[in-house]
């Protein structure tokens, strides 16, 4: 053989060792970073940068409280629950949301809401504004897979837990707190009944166009939800704030302030500018109710209306601006 010809092929050979070795480093280092965890395989965490950059901490209390296994983002994230749909976070990176440290906890802290208040929109604020994740008495797929990595999880070390049944899961008793997202009921309803049409957090209700439904079951339970809220309130003063949705709409800054002094954690002037300036990037959590016809009939109208009187007497107390509800 060739003396040059040979010497090329030790040349390349050598090469390809060399960036066997590189490769191998690579995953190497890739593994490390997914230690404790033999939920995800390497081409997995190479495709998938997202998942590589969620803590720890993250992935095992995914595991072990909400019941649904880390594997199943890796799993999945070529699927309709994919790492693609992981929303951006506009104020706190997902390196930088956390769990709180047993040095800061409070005492725990929930966010209670008849479905289709804006409860998700809720929490959203909330992680922004604190860098700390949110966790809910649910464990649902589609906020977990959407980046609400605290889902499930109802302990001290999130910064609020989302329930929509305060008495089931809340004792002030034994030093919980809570904050009530109250919702025009009108649109409240409607967007509960949206919920259960399409299972979307994002849709519109638009599907009542041109068709019939019954209110009975939902406003029932938003009637049970205020007897909830009205008794909590009475008998728990200092261990509950109420925020109405309509005016987080319309004053975001004002209702945040109100929302962070109740909460007992420390939020930086710059969060909450950026929360109040970056709000438009957090919408898609926020069901807007459709602008159109009434949508319900003229006895739904009054069944509302009669439910939102006898009520009256305690939303004046908690400062509710009960007289503009409407359609």
């Amino acid at each position: 053989m060739n003396p040059m010809n040979l010497k090329g092929t030790k040349k390349r050979l050598l090469l390809t060792v060399l960036a066997f070795i590189c490769v191998l480093l690579v995953l190497i280092n890739i593994r490390s970073q997914a230690k404790n965890t033999t939920y995800c395989d390497v081409q997995t965490l190479l495709l998938n940068p997202v998942l590589r950059e969620l803590p720890e901490d993250i992935r095992e209390s995914s595991n072990k409280r909400c019941k649904r296994k880390y594997e199943d983002l890796c799993v999945t994230y070529n699927t309709n629950y994919t790492y693609k749909n992981i929303k951006q976070r506009a104020c706190h990176s997902y390196e930088e949301l956390r769990y709180l440290h047993k040095n800061e906890f409070r005492g725990r802290y929930f966010l209670a809401s008849y479905p289709g208040s804006g409860n998700t929109w809720g929490r959203l604020l909330l992680e922004e504004l604190t860098g700390i994740y949110t966790g809910s008495t649910y464990c649902d797929d589609k906020l977990f897979y959407s980046g609400m990595f605290g889902e499930g999880v109802q302990d001290e070390s999130i910064i609020a837990i989302k329930t929509h049944k305060p008495l089931k899961f809340i004792n002030p008793d034994q030093g919980d707190f809570v904050v009530f997202l109250v919702r025009n009921p009108y649109h409240a309803i409607l967007s509960r009944l949206s919920y259960i049409k399409t299972n979307s957090h994002e849709k519109a209700p638009s599907f009542y166009q041109n068709s019939s439904f019954n209110i009975g079951s939902s406003f029932k339970r938003w009637t049970e939800f205020m007897e909830q809220m009205v008794l909590m309130t009475s008998k728990y003063p200092e261990q509950t704030c109420v925020i109405q949705f309509d005016k987080l709409v319309e004053d975001l800054e004002a209702e945040l302030r109100k929302l962070v002094k109740f909460i007992n954690y420390s939020v930086s002037e710059a969060s909450i500018s950026c929360v109040v300036q970056k709000d438009g990037e957090m919408k898609g959590y926020r069901r807007a109710t459709t602008k159109g016809p009434v949508p319900y009939t003229a006895k739904q109208l009054d069944q509302i209306k009669k439910g939102i009187s006898e009520f009256a007497p305690q939303f004046e107390k908690l400062g509710l601006s009960y007289n503009t509800w409407a359609w």
